[in-house]
Formats: C-alpha cells, sequence, structure tokens
C-alpha cells in the first residue's frame, strides 16, 4: 500500500516539536503523516519491554545491520530507541511511545529526505514483526 504523503512539518512543529529534550532538537523526517499540532514538553525513558529490544540488543544481528543500510547516504551520528512522550500524567499518553530515532547533524538533511530514510528504517522494523512504532529523524550534534 503506498504511503500517504506527509506535508512538510511548520516552523511551529519542526522547532517546539522536541521541547522538554536537552538541547530541543529540530524535527526533520518522521514515518508517520499526521501531527496533533500541540506543543508539549517531552522527555525520554527506556524502552525496557518491547518486542524490538531483543532484536535492537543483537549488535550483529540483521535488524541492525538493515537499519544501517537503511539510513546509508545520510549524515547520522546516533541511532537509539526510546520512548518519548510528555511529562505530563494529565496528557492522553501516560504510556509513552516506542521511537526509533535517527540523529542527524544540523543542516545537512532535507525534509524530504528525512521522511524517506524514516520510512525505509520504518520498512525494515516491519520486516522484523515490528509494527507498533514509527521513526523519527532530528537533529543532533554529538559533542
Amino acid at each position: 500500500m503506498a504511503e500517504p504523503p506527509a506535508v512538510p512539518p511548520s516552523r511551529k512543529e519542526s522547532c517546539g516539536y522536541y521541547t522538554g529534550l536537552p538541547d530541543c532538537p529540530t524535527l526533520v523526517g518522521r514515518s508517520t503523516t499526521v501531527y496533533d499540532n500541540e506543543v508539549y514538553e517531552k522527555l525520554l525513558d527506556p524502552v525496557e519491554k518491547h518486542a524490538v529490544v531483543p532484536l535492537w540488543n543483537d549488535s550483529a544481528g540483521p535488524l541492525r545491520r538493515k537499519i544501517r543500510e537503511a539510513v546509508k547516504g545520510v549524515d547520522w551520528n546516533a541511532i537509539d530507541i526510546f520512548r518519548c512522550g510528555s511529562t505530563s500524567l494529565g496528557h492522553c499518553h501516560l504510556v509513552r511511545p516506542v521511537i526509533p530515532f535517527v540523529l542527524v547533524e544540523p543542516g545537512s538533511i532535507t525534509w524530504m529526505s528525512g521522511r524517506a530514510v524514516a520510512l525505509k528504517y520504518r520498512d525494515v522494523l516491519r520486516e522484523h514483526g515490528i509494527h507498533d512504532v514509527e521513526v523519527e529523524i532530528k537533529e543532533s550534534r554529538i559533542t
């Protein structure tokens, strides 16, 4: 099934999407097509129990190899998997979703390229039976 087109994020979304995270990185790609346009403080948590964990922890396994292939050609500096969501218990998401992140050098990728990478990465996850996560690409400089 063809993926519906995603509209590039507004300035408010790309700059405010990760409010609350250290250095407030900029969103430059995601595999989802919808965004609720709400800016709220987010935090990262370890994934702990999820089907992706044993596959991800196998550093020489096929999942990691295929993910590296999916991000080939992108100036990435880290690939991580965290739970990411609201800091407020009153917010609609009590359980923070599992989100694979690709961290790229600031200014190194366009929205369309970031979206393409996120979709390729998500396809790899689907091939390995992981159907309940979406991928995000964010700018970050590792120092």
